[in-house]
């Protein structure tokens, strides 16, 4: 296979993988229109004004090319408030 042909394969996957964490998690549909304001504000302190569907548009693209770090960052609060919520039973547990 060649280079492209990995590209494709990667963006491909990273397209499933993002429907299906916002589908389970509706996390990206959620923070979506904040993480845009975000990207706006740090474009605008580098002196860059951009309309809101530009900042919109940006910030989908960013998230297409490095989507494993979503992944990575859906599992880890996942995994934060699964922990969380143990040691709060826990520690009800305690007080009983």
């Amino acid at each position: 296979m060649t280079t492209l042909g990995w590209f494709a394969t990667y963006l491909i996957a990273g397209t499933l993988a993002i429907l299906l964490l916002d589908l389970t998690t509706g996390r990206i549909s959620r923070n979506l229109k904040s993480a845009s304001c975000d990207t706006q504000e740090i474009l605008a302190k580098a002196g860059l004004i951009i309309p809101p569907k530009a900042s919109l548009i940006i910030i989908t693209v960013v998230l297409w090319l490095f989507w494993p770090l979503a992944i990575y960052g859906a599992v880890e609060t996942m995994v934060k408030d699964a922990s969380h919520s143990k040691e709060e039973s826990h520690d009800k547990n305690k007080q009983e």
